[in-house]
């Protein structure tokens, strides 16, 4: 996806950018922050903010969904999208400051479970073929004991039983 969005950004009329998904929402409260803050911005300002993530209609707090922090807002001029097939990121110069926003994107992961299984088919097999591309083997070690690492890590550490069956 890294590569789409840089077409994007090049083809974009003005130097700003806000990156944004189908199953995002922006509230009032943003957009009058982000308008407030790009009255002042230098061009190598990039903007974080806080990101609420929603599971099937319900706000996830745990999991390592909440807190969440994105970078959605830059100037061209100073940042470019990596070329990630999946989890795509921004590159940017040194110089960069990251200036945090303080009111949250919505995101709207899934509608249902068949939505869930489906998006994470496709970004398994996304993610399968970066492998690929990078040349990074899988082992079969990492195969069984991988998920349940992560199982652990979200359900656990990251507090997801705080979120009942959702989390």
């Amino acid at each position: 996806y890294g590569a789409t969005r840089q077409v994007g950004v090049d083809a974009a009329q003005h130097d700003w950018v806000f990156w944004i998904d189908a199953d995002e929402r922006m509230s009032a409260e943003l957009v009058s922050e982000i308008t407030e803050s790009l009255s002042t911005a230098e061009s190598h300002y990039v903007f974080t903010m806080p990101r609420k993530n929603y599971f099937l209609g319900q706000h996830i707090r745990g999991c390592g969904w909440s807190p969440d922090r994105v970078t959605r807002l830059f100037h061209r001029a100073h940042s470019r999208f990596d070329e990630k097939i999946v989890h795509e990121g921004l590159l940017g110069n040194k110089q960069r400051k990251v200036v945090p926003l303080k009111n949250p994107l919505e995101h709207f992961s899934y509608r249902d479970m068949k939505q869930f299984f489906e998006k994470n088919f496709r970004y398994a097999l996304l993610a399968a073929d970066e492998r690929k591309r990078l040349q990074r083997k899988v082992s079969a070690v990492s195969l069984v004991l991988r998920p349940c690492w992560e199982f652990f890590n979200a359900f656990f550490l990251k507090r997801g039983f705080i979120d009942g069956l959702r989390g």
